[in-house]
């Protein structure tokens, strides 16, 4: 009402307000509809995408098997002695070159070893040159005195028997003495026989079965030398090849017995994949034209392979053929150890034909269900969509039964993005060709 009455005193002002109000809606109709018009009428961007020309391919068959990545040589390391450890200055990851030594054994008993046996060899050997040369001159002459002394008692012996013979048969001496000369004559006797054996074997030296006997203790010993040195180098675990440390199981100082698995050590100059095949498969083994193999975790990049083996006789786990593939090392450098990873094999095809494949990633589903393409007019530079049946998959291919023929162009990749009717700049694929 405040106002009402400001107006009706004002009829001047009131028209004049008037107008002003009339203007400014005037000029916010004027703006609002030029802005649709402006966007309704505006050009659509030019959008860039790839592009194939269709053509057909004689048809392959390509069959997928899942792998493991795996280093071409994984053993696990050991001492072949026991002992505690001294030296164990490795990680896990660490790179290790051939010959380098990974860890190391007290090696002070088996030092003791290889110094005890080396004596008593040396004791056997100088033991054999003396039997093989005989005995020296002088302990022949000593020997022919000691023989002479011998004789010497055995006469005097001999000379006593016979006095106190002689006397016991007069019954002029004892029995008692009469036993003490024969006993005395019989000891002469032998010592003669003794010393006059050592003096022959002394001129015609040692006995070829006593020579035979020295050569095999010397045998037996140097066989006892040369594992005792064998012991001594094994407390010392070296690198066998270039390689990765992927595992420790024991720690420093750690008392270890011969055996027990030091490092787990892997090779990765060649990393292989192994897979498993089915029979049918197995069956069409001469078939195989080509393989490759992807990584799960980069599954964009193919690396190329050959077939390293395939077993004769299936796995008792999944009743499966092994298989292992060696990958190419100039493709290989993002594999590691253990990777998921998909072998690709190509077979001939037993009925090849011609066949259009493109890539999977060019079709897409509108909201029928219908799979269909993005058709691109040459002339024009737009896009429409094209119904098509699909068949068999070929790695990132997909097989076109129908809907498209060869010549005509067809986008690549972006299809979501585009619209009916859109106009496009091509980007020819070059590396989506049909194989």
């Amino acid at each position: 009402m405040k106002v009402f009455y400001i107006i009706k005193g004002l009829p001047a002002m009131n028209d004049r307000i008037l107008k002003i109000v009339g203007l400014l809606t005037f000029l916010a109709f004027l703006g609002c509809s030029g802005s649709s018009h402006k966007d309704q009428y505006a050009p659509e961007p030019v959008r860039p995408i790839k592009a194939m020309v269709v053509s057909t391919s004689p048809s392959k068959d390509i069959r997928t098997f899942p792998g493991i990545v795996r280093a071409s040589r994984e053993t696990e390391l050991a001492f072949r002695v026991g002992g505690p450890v001294v030296e164990y200055d490795i990680h896990i990851g660490q790179k290790v070159t051939e010959g380098s030594v990974i860890a190391r054994i007290d090696p002070r008993d088996f030092e003791v070893e290889v110094l005890q046996v080396s004596a008593e060899l040396e004791q056997a050997r100088a033991n054999l040159k003396a039997m093989k040369k005989g005995a020296r001159a002088e302990d022949i002459a000593r020997l022919e005195a000691e023989k002479m002394a011998a004789a010497s008692r055995m006469e005097e012996a001999q000379i006593n028997f016979h006095r106190q013979q002689n006397l016991l048969m007069e019954s002029a001496t004892a029995k008692a003495q009469y036993d003490n000369a024969r006993t005395a004559l019989d000891t002469a006797r032998a010592n003669l026989e003794i010393v006059d054996q050592e003096l022959k074997k002394a001129r015609q030296g040692a006995r070829i079965e006593d020579i035979e006997a020295a050569e095999a203790h010397i045998k037996s010993l140097t066989a006892n030398l040369t594992a005792a040195r064998n012991a001594l180098a094994d407390t010392t675990l070296v690198a066998p090849f270039d390689g990765y440390i992927s595992r420790k199981y024991i720690e420093a100082h750690e008392n270890v017995p011969e055996g027990q698995p030091v490092v787990a050590f892997l090779d990765y100059s060649n990393m292989e994949v192994k897979a498993s095949l089915p029979e049918t498969i197995i069956a069409r083994r001469k078939d195989i034209t080509d393989l490759y193999c992807t990584l799960d975790s980069f599954p964009e990049r193919t690396i190329k392979a050959a077939i390293k083996e395939i077993g004769r006789k299936t796995d008792s786990a999944n009743q499966s053929y092994p298989m292992t593939v060696v990958l190419d090392q100039s493709d290989a450098t993002i594999a590691e150890s253990g990777m998921a990873a998909t072998v690709h094999l190509v077979l001939e095809n037993i009925n090849p034909t011609a066949a259009i494949f493109m890539p999977t990633v060019a079709l897409f589903s509108d909201g029928n269900g219908n799979t269909c393409v993005w058709r691109i007019d040459q002339k024009e530079m737009r896009v429409s969509k094209t119904p098509v049946t699909v068949g068999n998959l070929r790695g990132d291919t997909i097989q076109i039964v129908s809907g498209l023929q060869t010549g005509e162009m067809v986008a690549t990749a972006g299809a979501r993005f585009l619209r009916e009717g859109q106009t496009v700049r091509i980007i020819i694929d070059t590396e989506k060709e049909p194989v």
